[in-house]
């Protein structure tokens, strides 16, 4: 029992210690037991692990460990720490065994491992030793890793460009006994892709992207990275869209040096750069930065200078403004004042700044800060010189605005600082213990305007467009350093509120006529924006030597001595020439000029040098070539037109030089050297195998006397001249062609190649020779104009004569006939004489003539053929037509119903004879004919004879009868429009009437007997006052009846007027006489 306690205490105490690490590689070895005298509790295999930091990787440490599991000899899962010492575990035979991942202190941007999958994430490492070893041993490399997040951008934009490769060296996908890091390369993005590199390793990107060529790139500047060491890590990596500038300095004589070189200013890779340049070059600028140059070369010395723009001695602050873009001014003096814009004043392109590109301030806030090195200070000499852009001069409105300073303000006289004044057009130089010079300028224009002040040591000088305006002797000036201000920012004054450029300034005082010069010069434009690939960018730098010049005759002659005219300093000065030399100083690089040509007596005749301006040469010697010449007006002229050619040249020699002119149409005059040869070309620049410029002349001489020529050119195509003829026939031949070539009238025969004239003509043989009067072979195009070069093909026909003549029966004129034929294949038109018409017809062409002729505004007459007036040619033939005089006769009756009429209406010709007959119906009357046209009838015969000498047109008029009975008892009365009556009782009568016509009927009744009853009619009744519409026969009747009651009134009146006589009777007969 105790033997089992103190063999599992001292299992625990094993275990305990291999917990606590007590042991290298915390690990307490098992076979420890045996010696204890307590015996293993079962055999296992001894492993013995080994993990090596690749190079340039740190090692795990105590802190910083691989955790190692396994399955120890007792079955159990165990766990150790690899802290970089070999690790030795006693574990179960054939189990695996496991190491982490990642070492214990990895983090997201840096982590230890052995191997990585391809996304970047470390894998676990297992191996299994052979389940019957005994011992076993594991040998493992880790990497070091750090992460990184990496993409690229691009600077300037562009277009064509692909992303960047980036290669970088990481862990192996599987772990490895020996260093396998291995290299992935990487494209990137422009978003951001994690990477994970080996400490110590390189990481490299691509110099340049895909699509970067050789005028145009997109190039880093940082292409290699040491992971670890390099500070700061790769994270987004910029490529700059570049151009490659093609840039020239040269001088106006001698040659750069290695102490001589011009200085160029560019931008590369977003900043500033600088490069010596001894001649032509390329480099790479920044697409759309900046390139200038400086403004003298490193080689200018005590006897010569080396200048880009005038006066170069001295210059200490140079700012053109100029550069188009950006808030960087460069300095091209060479003294590295560059300077920079405040508050964004705005860059203009325009023709009117003085170097295309200048800078605008807006008066209130914005202007240009620039360094201050070996600027003018204490009581040194100066010169500034500015120019600003005034579009109306100064007003009082722009008081103490500045335009260039420098200096301090804590005391009097530490300032230079030239402004505005307080009125307008007055300007103000603040110098000189305080004093100010002050002047009102009148010299300032609208526009650009040149300021200068100076400074001597003694004498403050004030200068507008080149006239000295104002002058000041200063008290002693004690200028304090500062930077240099321009349009703004030195304190206590205003801001300028227009364009300024071309900022000068010197450690001395110019002349008056340094002044004078520089304002009558051209500015010299040294900066530039680089916009396009392959853009060329040049300076010329100018010096000046000491000169031997004399002059020499060749040709003969004793021509008057020259003079010649060249710069010394900057003056222009003249001196008479010898034929021995003389010694002259002129400024190399400027222009000399001699007199030229020498005064001759006659004004065709003259000694002429091809030195009459030229830059001062490096030689040190001036030798002028005067040649006698004589001059010729030389011009040419092309005949046709066309284009495509050149101009021809004329070769010449000319003050000793072979010499080639381009001829012109107006006269040229060119001298040429007397005795020498003169050539013309014969053929323009441009002919061809089809189309050519020729001349016919004498293409060369030699000079003996002036001379007028004047070469004519003809433009001329290469034509083949051909035909054919349809519609057979035999008998004829083939055309002879006319034609102009070189201005001269020719002939050819057909199929034969020529030149001809352009836009002359050409004249077939019309009709071919084989035709007669009635048969021909004829073409509608026997002539053209030479437009373009080929084949001309002219059509012949073969045609018949058709003759068509007619003749007029019945009279009158009738409209010409036209006849359609087949001409050249197309249907046409012509008119037909009386006389006859001839036509050509094409063999087997149909022909039809109109048959029918009638006037548009006269449908009634017309000339018609009775006979075919058509058919097809096949030989000659004579159409004679007969046309017949008609007139249309319309026959009609105003109404249907009235009664017939006779003849029908229809064409019937001219002088023939008509009979009109009326007949009308029961109940009609027939009234009248109406007629109208010159042979019409008008009147009431029903039937009549007429002789046709126009068109007619007859209506025969009917009236309908209105039968109207009257009854005993009344009458009836009757009205209507042109009659009225009346009907007593018990009588008939019949009314003829116009149809239509409205007829009014009134009964009258006998009065008291009888009372009116109306009408009676077959459709019914009418009221006794009543009208009707008679538009055909109708029987009306007026009926009364008896009135009764009165009558029965009347009768017993009667009987009362009888009853009263009988009684008055009987009383007078009862009466007694007396």
């Amino acid at each position: 029992m105790r033997t089992k306690i103190l063999l599992i205490a001292l299992l625990a105490s094993a275990c305990l210690l291999n917990q606590s690490s007590a042991f290298p590689g915390g690990v307490v070895s098992l076979h420890m037991l045996p010696a204890l005298g307590v015996a293993a509790a079962a055999s296992g295999t001894t492993v013995t692990l080994t993990l090596t930091p690749a190079a340039g990787s740190n090692p795990v440490s105590q802190t910083n460990y691989f955790t190692v599991t396994y399955t120890n000899s007792s079955g159990a899962s165990s766990t150790a720490k690899y802290t970089g010492s070999p690790l030795t575990l006693q574990i179960q035979p054939g189990s695996t065994v496991s190491i982490s991942p990642t070492s214990s202190s990895s983090t997201p941007t840096e982590m230890w491992c052995l191997a990585t999958t391809s996304t970047g994430t470390c894998t676990t490492t297992t191996f299994t030793p052979p389940s019957t070893a005994t011992t076993y041993s594991a040998t493992y490399y880790y990497y070091d890793l750090l992460g990184f997040k990496v993409e690229y951008s691009v600077v300037g934009g562009g277009s064509g460009y692909g992303a960047p490769q980036l290669s970088y060296t990481t862990a192996p996908s599987t772990p490895s006994s020996t260093n396998q890091q291995v290299t992935e390369t990487l494209t990137l993005a422009t978003t951001q892709t994690s990477i994970w590199a080996v400490r110590g390793s390189q990481i490299v990107v691509s110099k340049t992207l895909p699509g970067s060529g050789s005028t145009q790139r997109w190039a880093t500047n940082i292409t290699t990275w040491t992971v670890g060491v390099t500070q700061p890590p790769p994270s987004n990596i910029t490529y700059y869209n570049q151009y490659l500038a093609s840039v020239n300095p040269s001088l106006s004589s001698g040659s750069f040096a290695y102490n001589n070189l011009a200085t160029l200013l560019f931008t590369e890779y977003g900043g500033p750069a600088t490069a010596t340049l001894s001649g032509p070059s390329t480099i790479w600028v920044d697409a759309g930065g900046f390139l200038g140059w400086l403004a003298s070369t490193t080689g200018s010395n005590f006897n010569t200078q080396y200048s880009a723009t005038p006066f170069t001695y001295g210059l200490v602050g140079y700012w053109q403004l100029a550069e188009g873009f950006g808030s960087t001014v460069y300095d091209l003096s060479g003294e590295g004042n560059n300077g920079h814009t405040v508050n964004s004043p705005v860059w203009v392109q325009s023709s009117s700044c003085l170097l295309g590109v200048c800078l605008s301030l807006n008066g209130l806030n914005q202007y240009v800060v620039a360094g201050s090195n070996a600027i003018p200070v204490g009581s040194a000499g100066f010169t500034k010189v500015v120019w600003v852009y005034l579009p109306n001069g100064l007003n009082s409105q722009e008081e103490n605005r500045e335009i260039l300073c420098w200096g301090g303000t804590s005391y009097a006289g530490a300032q230079n600082c030239l402004l505005t004044g307080s009125s307008p057009n007055q300007l103000v130089n603040t110098f000189g213990g305080g004093a100010s010079l002050t002047w009102t300028s009148t010299h300032l224009v609208a526009g650009w305007n040149m300021v200068a002040v100076t400074y001597n040591g003694s004498v403050e000088d004030a200068y507008v467009n080149g006239v000295l305006e104002a002058s000041i002797k200063p008290p002693t000036p004690y200028v304090q350093s500062s930077p240099v201000y321009i349009g703004g920012g030195f304190p206590g004054y205003g801001y300028f509120d227009h364009p300024i450029q071309d900022v000068r300034v010197y450690t001395y005082a110019w002349s008056q006529a340094q002044v004078s010069e520089y304002y009558s010069m051209s500015r010299v434009h040294l900066e530039y924006t680089v916009t396009y690939p392959d853009e060329s960018f040049s300076v010329k730098y100018y010096e000046q030597y000491r000169e031997s010049v004399f002059y020499s005759v060749v040709g003969g002659g004793s021509p008057t001595p020259p003079s010649i005219s060249f710069y010394s300093f900057g003056q222009t000065f003249s001196q008479t020439l010898s034929l021995t030399p003389q010694t002259i100083w002129m400024d190399a690089g400027t222009l000399f000029s001699v007199t030229n040509p020498i005064p001759s007596t006659s004004g065709d005749e003259r000694w002429a040098t091809n030195q009459t301006s030229f830059l001062t040469p490096l030689t040190n010697r001036i030798h002028i070539y005067y040649f006698n010449q004589y001059l010729f007006n030389v011009a040419y002229q092309v005949v046709g037109g066309g284009s495509g050619y050149g101009y021809p040249g004329f070769n010449y020699t000319s003050l000793g030089r072979q010499q080639s002119t381009v001829l012109q149409t107006t006269s040229s005059q060119v001298w040429l050297d007397n005795s020498t040869k003169w050539y013309v070309s014969l053929e323009l620049p441009g002919s061809g195998s089809t189309q050519r410029w020729m001349g016919d002349f004498q293409s060369s001489g030699t000079v003996k006397a002036p001379a007028n020529l004047s070469f004519t050119y003809y433009h001329q195509f290469n034509l083949v001249f051909t035909f054919n003829v349809k519609g057979g026939g035999s008998g004829y031949s083939a055309p002879t062609i006319s034609y102009t070539t070189f201005g001269v009238n020719t002939t050819t025969q057909s199929g034969v190649s020529v030149w001809a004239d352009a836009y002359t003509t050409y004249v077939y043989t019309n009709p071919l020779e084989g035709s007669t009067t009635q048969e021909r072979w004829y073409t509608p195009t026997p002539s053209g104009d030479v437009v373009t070069p080929g084949v001309v093909a002219v059509v012949y026909f073969h045609q018949f004569l058709l003759s068509v003549s007619y003749t007029v029966i019945g009279g009158g004129t009738p409209p010409t006939p036209v006849l359609n034929a087949t001409t050249f294949g197309t249907p046409t038109s012509y008119s037909v004489e009386p006389t006859g018409t001839a036509v050509w017809v094409d063999n087997g062409g149909s022909y039809a003539a109109q048959r029918t002729l009638e006037y548009a505004n006269q449908t009634n007459v017309r000339w018609i053929s009775l006979t075919p007036t058509n058919g097809t040619v096949t030989s000659p033939l004579n159409l004679r037509l007969v046309y017949y005089h008609q007139f249309y006769v319309e026959v009609t009756a105003n109404t249907q119903l009235g009664g017939e009429v006779s003849p029908q209406s229809g064409w019937y010709n001219a002088t023939s004879t008509i009979t009109l007959s009326a007949t009308p119906t029961q109940g009609w009357v027939f009234e009248r004919w109406s007629g109208t046209g010159g042979a019409s009838y008008t009147g009431n015969q029903s039937t009549t004879t007429l002789s046709l000498n126009s068109p007619i047109v007859e209506e025969a008029v009917f009236y309908p009868g209105l039968n109207i009975t009257v009854e005993t008892g009344g009458s009836v009365t009757y009205s209507y429009q042109g009659g009225s009556g009346s009907l007593g009782g018990g009588s008939t009568h019949i009314l003829y009437v116009p149809p239509g016509t409205i007829v009014t009927l009134i009964e009258k009744p006998t009065p008291i007997l009888f009372v009116a009853q109306g009408f009676t009619y077959t459709s019914g009744t009418l009221s006794y006052n009543t009208t009707i519409t008679v538009n055909q026969p109708l029987g009306v009747k007026a009926v009364f009846t008896p009135n009764y009651p009165a009558i029965i009134v009347i009768l017993l009146a009667a009987a009362a007027v009888i009853v009263l006589v009988l009684a008055a009777s009987r009383r007078h007969s009862q009466t007694p006489t007396s």
